[in-house]
C-alpha cells in the first residue's frame, strides 16, 4: 500500500504468502482464524526459550506476528517492539501522543507493518513500519 491510497491487485492482498511469514496478522490468515500449518514443541519441560519481562507492565491485547526470520512483533496499546528469534529487542516504535491507542492488531505486509491507532470519538491513524528498521514510512490521518 502507498500513502496515496494504492493497496495493489485483489490477488496481491490475497492469502496467499509469498513473504514466507509464519504469522503475519490476527488469525493468521485472511479469514482471521486462529490455525496455523506449523506445529509447537511438544516436550514444554525445558521452560520457554525466552521471556519479554514487560517492565512497563504494558497490556497486550494483539496477536504477536511472526516473520520468515522468526522474529517476533509484540504490539501494545500504544507501541510496537520487535524481537529476534533469541529474545533481543531489535526497536521500539511509538504511536504519537495523541494518536490514541491501537485498536487492531497490525499485519506484516511486503518488509512492512501496518497499524491503526484510534483517537476518540472517531479519529483514525494508519501507520506504515519498516520493518528492518522500525523506522515510520508514512502515518495518514482520517477524522
Amino acid at each position: 500500500c502507498t500513502a496515496k491510497g494504492g493497496c495493489g491487485s485483489a490477488t496481491e492482498l490475497s492469502d496467499t504468502n509469498p513473504e514466507g511469514y509464519f504469522w503475519r496478522r490476527r488469525g493468521g490468515g485472511s479469514e482471521v482464524v486462529t490455525s496455523t500449518p506449523h506445529v509447537a514443541s511438544v516436550n514444554l519441560s525445558a521452560g520457554p526459550t525466552w521471556v519479554w519481562p514487560n517492565y512497563e507492565d504494558e497490556q497486550v491485547r494483539h496477536s504477536p506476528l511472526i516473520d520468515d526470520q522468526k522474529s517476533i512483533y509484540i504490539a501494545t496499546a500504544v507501541k510496537i517492539r520487535k524481537f529476534d528469534f533469541e529474545g533481543n529487542m531489535r526497536w521500539t516504535w511509538e504511536t504519537g501522543p495523541k494518536d490514541g491507542k491501537m485498536t487492531t492488531s497490525p499485519a506484516l505486509y511486503k518488509g512492512m507493518i501496518f497499524a491503526m491507532a484510534q483517537y476518540p470519538p472517531a479519529e483514525l491513524y494508519l501507520y506504515c513500519i519498516n520493518m528492518t528498521t522500525g523506522r515510520e514510512l508514512w502515518r495518514t490521518h482520517h477524522a
